[in-house]
């Protein structure tokens, strides 16, 4: 269990990516506020669920209503990878 601190989210995520050997191209974030910015600028697959103001759909590759939407997308991804 890893607690994170509200506005500290990309400072972990990159912390997080560098300690495991993970190219942030290869990482995704999902996210719904501006607390997850700084995250979603440490990632290369940048998810919106529900986000909390139209302003954020700026900051995401792909914006969700629900984790539906999330899942079929990586299903998608899967299969052309696979």
């Amino acid at each position: 269990e890893q607690h994170v601190p509200l506005w500290r989210k990309g400072e972990v995520v990159k912390r997080y990516l560098a300690l495991n050997g993970i190219d942030f191209k290869q990482a995704a974030y999902f996210g719904d506020h501006d607390n997850d910015r700084g995250a979603w600028s440490r990632v290369g697959l940048r998810i919106g669920i529900s986000l909390k103001n139209k302003e954020l759909h700026s900051c995401v590759d792909y914006s969700f209503n629900d984790f539906r939407g999330a899942l079929g997308l990586f299903q998608k991804i899967a299969k052309q990878r696979f």
